[in-house]
């Protein structure tokens, strides 16, 4: 585990990552912008982190982007997938319409990385829990694909 403190604008900095990193280490985990701290890693603080993740190859990346379209100040939202695409084979990128969309009691969250781990997961999945409902279903495909400038930045 990396703590992180107000100095440090509580994101993991590239020393601290490096440092804390074992053989045992099996993910990081990113939530930017982040939840509670509203901690945001700009596209500098990916590279610098994607620069150490390259020496580790054991470790898998789940970049957890749920609050994307939740930023103030002109943020400008990068993740791990665009920073480091060669990184991709092993980064887990998750959202959902939770947040950005209104939909938070409706559950409703997708993934994207490498093949292998997305068929893992749907194993899992598919047999842990059933289906979102059509209606929730429905309302997600018109919220993505609608129109976006309802997310405009603060």
């Amino acid at each position: 585990m990396v703590n992180t403190t107000v100095a440090d604008g509580f994101k993991v900095k590239a020393e601290s990552l490096e440092a804390a990193i074992t053989p045992k280490t099996k993910w990081i985990i990113l939530n930017s912008p982040g939840n509670p701290s509203g901690a945001a890693y700009t596209r500098a603080d990916l590279e610098g982190l994607a620069v150490v993740l390259r020496k580790h190859p054991h470790v898998y990346i789940m970049s957890d982007d749920m609050y994307e379209h939740i930023n103030y100040d002109n943020f400008e939202f990068t993740t791990m997938a665009q920073v480091a695409p060669d990184l991709f084979d092993r980064t887990l990128t998750v959202n959902g319409v939770l947040k950005a969309y209104s939909m938070t009691g409706w559950r409703l969250g997708y993934a994207g990385g490498p093949l292998d781990l997305i068929k893992a997961m749907t194993k899992i999945q598919r047999q842990s829990t059933s289906n979102p409902c059509s209606i929730t279903q429905i309302a997600a495909t018109a919220a993505l694909n609608g129109d976006q400038s309802l997310l405009g930045r603060t």
